[in-house]
């Protein structure tokens, strides 16, 4: 038994093929196959009935084993610090809960969740799960806890607590690894976002509690210390009102659950701790093995030290010191020992060099010379996105910088030194797919950020990429991962889809990477600016740049989540159906009927249906949030909903934010036109999401029965402010 998921096909062949030919003798498959028929017959499955037909087959709540479930949760948390004794909290308190992980289901439950890495899940997939911010409501009441979403703009007066989750995000296998040469144990060095927020909500008189979701014990001193109280989810699954029962009192104000988790490992106190298990020489962790706070200690804190590193475990500061001089990669010539390479499928042709040819091309991409600043100072790329006969393309180009002996190169001075990668450029035609920038020891040994944000925008700019933001892709299959001290491509940038820009004056540049024009780590430069007019998504008909569709597994495998509805006045799937009709006027307005009827070739996928409005290409709306906007919409119900109704915005699937609109739509009178009013700072932002990459300001989703009409979709300048969001 051997997994070969996705080369399975080859990997049959070739085992015959090698068996055939005597390189596997027959009596070693032999002696495989009889071993896994051996512990099938021991395990009794060949005179086993069938899984449907055995006890409790088809019967869901023998699967929903909650209140084990929420018990195991917790008994888990582990108290790492209770200043104050703030915990446990009162209820019928006013708590403000902020982080990225308060209303992200796919984060507590992490990896090997119904997906691999755990990463394409969405709360909805977990129809009979709670997040840690339902607990929260649960225990204070609903009407006492705001999450916003944001965290500026906030009154701290009115709150008593204010509760931060965050922590690590879905991983699974290699994708978790740490690599011990160029990573650390800190966390706000891979996550700078969490850390952000606890900046903002802490020392402004009112107590913080974090709650860290976390797969394993990682170096977190500057949270801890901007934190009064700090508990350990570890990752609690489905049952976050676990969390909920230990953090707040009862109803009488006695302790309503003690917490009683005791570390399991140690908790390093430093980003690259040397001896972290019982017993070494040299054990000095922050909390030892067994460690964990109980409701009854009273322990004093002291400052934890807050040192940190820009350079790998594996790495030092003066490996070659910290470079003083940029490194140039090409400026209107190769500057050797670099040249430029154009690379796809198209007969494996991987290393075109451009040398001083002033055309390359290839079927999915071309390179030409051209202007940026002066005569001849740039190369302009052009994505096709065309596809060859060879096997395994995808469409995907790459214009790239490479040694032109091939070999890599020492750079470990340039990762201690705040280095950007700096390039001019050109965007001629706008990106209307994923574009990545990579850095490479050697592929598959990479690290990648997406950059599609950078260039949504046409026109000449300068651009100043942090290498910090690059993120290392393990490789699982090789000894060696990632590393700026063997570094082959310091410069390369990819997609399948059509896209035009210039590059030009491209190096790395020391003393950069936190100025004020360095680009952010979600590839975005945020505006400052304040949108003054209304977006209008749709009013009677489709403007040119939204379009509606409609959504569902439809089919199973070849899933209809794209279907426009275009001129049609009526459009269904078997879970959802759009028909024209009218709120004030006349064919103004889209009846939408969800059925919550799986489509029989859907195959288990689910009744899932989605009402939506999408653009061709990405488009940068921060502007809407800078100005307080909100997403209005005119709507009559005609069926309240029965399930959970959420309501969408997306950067590109999964790059989503979103709020749980079910009250909203439960609470409105039947047969009667109302406006509906969500601030967008209420949306809640999962992955990369950013306004300013906006592809779908408006999307309806459930998949249970609701039948409600929409028209007047639009986004309001000022809409939102003081609107509460949806409880």
């Amino acid at each position: 038994m051997i997994m070969v998921p996705q080369d399975w096909e080859a990997f049959i062949k070739n085992t015959i093929l090698q068996v055939e030919k005597g390189d596997i003798p027959m009596t070693r498959v032999n002696d495989a196959v009889t071993r896994i028929l051996r512990v099938k017959m021991r395990a009794g499955i060949f005179d086993a009935k069938r899984p449907v037909l055995r006890l409790n087959a088809g019967i869901a709540e023998q699967l929903q084993q909650r209140d084990l479930a929420r018990e195991a949760v917790r008994k888990s948390l582990v108290l790492l610090k209770n200043d104050n004794k703030v915990l446990p909290i009162k209820r019928g308190e006013k708590i403000l809960v902020v982080g990225k992980s308060a209303n992200s289901i796919p984060n507590q439950t992490g990896g090997w969740s119904l997906t691999w890495q755990g990463t394409d899940n969405k709360n909805t997939d977990f129809p009979n799960a709670d997040s840690i911010l339902a607990g929260i409501q649960d225990a204070a009441g609903a009407s006492n806890v705001d999450n916003p979403g944001t965290t500026s703009g906030i009154d701290f007066t009115q709150y008593k607590a204010v509760i931060a989750v965050i922590g690590e995000t879905p991983y699974a296998e290699g994708n978790g690894d740490i690599d011990g040469t160029t990573g650390t144990l800190e966390h706000a060095r891979r996550t700078p976002d969490d850390l952000a927020v606890l900046n903002a909500v802490s020392n402004k008189g009112v107590p913080v509690i974090t709650v860290f979701v976390t797969g394993r014990p990682l170096m977190v001193n500057q949270e801890l210390n901007r934190s009064d109280a700090f508990v350990v989810a570890w990752l609690p699954g489905t049952e976050g009102k676990g969390i909920a029962d230990v953090l707040f009192r009862d109803a009488q104000g006695a302790v309503n659950f003690p917490v009683t988790g005791k570390l399991s490992f140690s908790w390093p106190k430093s980003a690259c701790p040397t001896a972290l298990n019982k017993g070494e020489q040299g054990y000095d962790p922050l909390f030892a093995y067994g460690f964990g706070l109980t409701y009854d200690d009273d322990k004093t804190w002291t400052k934890l030290d807050e040192t940190t590193r820009a350079y790998g475990c594996g790495e030092t500061a003066t490996t070659g010191d910290k470079a003083t001089t940029n490194l140039e990669l090409f400026n209107q010539t190769e500057k050797y020992p670099y040249a430029l390479f154009i690379g796809s499928a198209e007969d494996g042709q991987w290393n075109v060099p451009i040398g001083t040819a002033l055309t390359k091309a290839l079927m999915a991409i071309k390179v030409e010379t051209a202007d940026v600043t002066v005569q001849g100072d740039a190369k302009k790329v052009t994505w096709t996105g065309q596809k060859s006969t060879s096997q395994y393309d995808d469409g995907t180009g790459q214009f790239y910088v490479q040694p032109n002996d091939l070999k890599s190169r020492n750079l470990g001075s340039y990762a201690a030194a705040d280095v950007a990668l700096v390039f001019d450029t050109i965007v001629h035609e706008s990106p209307i797919g994923k574009v990545e920038m990579r850095l490479d020891s050697g592929y598959p040994d990479i690290a990648s950020m997406d950059v599609s944000a950078l260039f949504k925008n046409l026109g000449k700019r300068s651009v100043k990429l942090p290498l910090k933001c690059f993120v290392v892709v393990p490789d699982s299959d090789t000894t060696k991962n990632f590393s700026f001290k063997e570094l082959l491509t310091p410069f390369l940038i990819s997609t399948n889809q059509p896209f035009v820009a210039s590059f030009a004056n491209i190096r790395w540049v020391p003393n950069v990477a936190n100025d004020a024009d360095a680009v952010k780590c979600d590839g975005s430069t945020i505006t400052t600016d304040k949108a003054t007019t209304d977006l209008e998504i749709f009013k009677q008909t489709e403007n040119a740049t939204y379009l509606l569709a409609l959504g569902s597994p439809e089919g199973g495998k070849y899933a209809k989540w794209y279907d426009p509805i275009g001129t049609d006045l009526s459009k269904g799937h078997a879970s959802i159906k759009v028909e024209t009709t009218q709120i004030d006027a006349a064919n103004d307005a889209k009846k939408v009927t969800w059925t919550g009827v799986e489509d029989v070739a859907a195959k288990g996928q689910g009744s899932t249906g989605q009402f939506y409005a999408q653009s061709k290409a990405q488009i940068d709306r921060q502007s809407y949030l800078n100005a307080d906007s909100a997403l209005v919409f005119d709507t009559i119900v005609h069926q309240k909903p029965t399930g959970v109704v959420t309501l969408r915005i997306d950067s590109t699937y999964p790059d989503i934010a979103t709020v749980v609109a079910t009250a909203v739509f439960t609470n409105l009178a039947t047969e009667t036109k109302s406006t509906v009013t969500i601030p967008l700072s209420c949306f809640v932002a999962e992955k990369t999401f950013s306004f300013t990459r906006m592809q779908t300001p408006f999307l309806v989703d459930t998949d249970k029965p609701f039948i409600a009409s929409f028209g007047n979709v639009r986004w309001v300048a000022g809409a939102g402010k003081d609107v509460k969001c949806p409880s």
